[in-house]
């Protein structure tokens, strides 16, 4: 079963998150690391499902879920492209659209989108490896670590 994150969930995540980042665009790496965070939790970001544990494995299938996502929403003209192709912006229609987005769970999921635009969204690239290696750390933490912290 792949709730909330199948290809066609991801466009919505992404014309959110595009939404929130406007007029800044984003390349496929951020949004796949920023629609993890809002999905799961990350700097600043409290995910809309449980931790999955999975940080690592689970970034290829969402880079892939993004760039399909990326594609139904440039055939829709809800997303452009930047800088020769390597980065994506909303289009002056993505808010329209995401502002149709209205149960409690598009609510939510459209205000931790934008929690991501502020963080995360705004972090350098050093900044946002470094945040995404400590969610990979923190996922070993309970099972290979004593409480003081050190390595078993």
């Amino acid at each position: 079963m792949i709730l909330l994150n199948g290809p066609f969930e991801s466009s919505i995540h992404t014309a959110c998150l595009l939404t929130s980042a406007w007029p800044e665009p984003l390349d496929v790496d951020r949004l796949a690391l920023m629609e993890h965070f809002v999905l799961f939790g990350g700097p600043d970001v409290e995910g809309i499902q449980p931790p999955i544990g999975q940080a690592s494995t689970g970034l290829s299938t969402r880079r892939s879920n993004v760039r399909s996502g990326l594609q139904v929403l440039l055939r829709a003209g809800l997303a452009e492209t930047e800088d020769g192709g390597a980065g994506f912006r909303a289009t002056e229609s993505a808010p329209a659209f995401v502002s149709l987005l209205e149960s409690p769970a598009a609510l939510k999921m459209r205000a931790t989108c934008q929690q991501a635009a502020n963080t995360v969204g705004r972090m350098n690239d050093e900044d946002l490896v470094a945040a995404f290696a400590q969610l990979m750390l923190a996922e070993l933490r309970p099972a290979a670590t004593h409480d003081d912290g050190t390595l078993e």
